[in-house]
């Protein structure tokens, strides 16, 4: 889909023309993630008491498998998350982002087009949950040498979001990551250009 980033007024006609706020269209590849063991790379580890150790619990074969720990900030609870297939392999998974952030996907607000064409349904929602009134940017992971971490984005059909994570995967501009509560919700977006 197309991504909005905020930058200069495009000189002239072309792709960048229309876009909101000052900024510029581009074509992207934007691909879904959620905080799942098989989308960031962890998996369930059984502490081996002192020894700087851990038996990794996998769906996959053979089910089990020893790695080694690394140090972390905190002390690993006898059953706990642990980086499987990153530069971070060993540490402590604890959900946060790369920028120390917990990821969240986006909410759109009240007044954005798909709201308004189900009144009842934003009644219902508001009644029940008024904090939904609310909108929120979601997390997007992408390369920080293109995108810095605090970079707004929109992305059709998922909303605003900010750069708060990177990916080993996300290469150049052409790519971000958008993260999704849920893995079915993930799943349903796949990679979308």
């Amino acid at each position: 889909g197309r991504l909005l980033r905020p930058g200069p007024e495009p000189r002239g006609g072309g792709p960048g023309e229309g876009a909101p706020m000052g900024g510029k269209w581009r074509e992207i590849e934007a691909t879904a993630y959620c905080s799942c063991g098989s989308c960031c790379g962890w998996e369930f580890g059984l502490l081996l008491g002192p020894a700087p150790w851990y038996l990794a619990l996998r769906p996959a074969l053979p089910p089990v498998a020893l790695r080694r720990r690394v140090r972390s900030h905190r002390s690993p609870a006898v059953l706990d998350k642990y980086w499987s297939s990153t530069s971070l392999k060993g540490k402590l998974y604890d959900g946060t982002t790369a920028a120390m952030t917990l990821p969240r996907q986006g909410r759109r607000g009240p007044l954005h087009g798909s709201s308004l064409r189900r009144p009842g349904q934003l009644l219902a929602r508001c009644a029940a949950f008024p904090f939904v009134l609310l909108g929120r940017t979601g997390t997007i992971a992408a390369d920080t040498r293109h995108y810095p971490f605090g970079t707004h984005m929109m992305v059709p059909g998922y909303g605003w979001g900010v750069v708060e994570d990177v990916g080993g995967g996300i290469q150049g501009p052409g790519r971000v990551d958008l993260y999704f509560r849920r893995h079915r919700q993930a799943l349903r977006w796949g990679r979308q250009r």
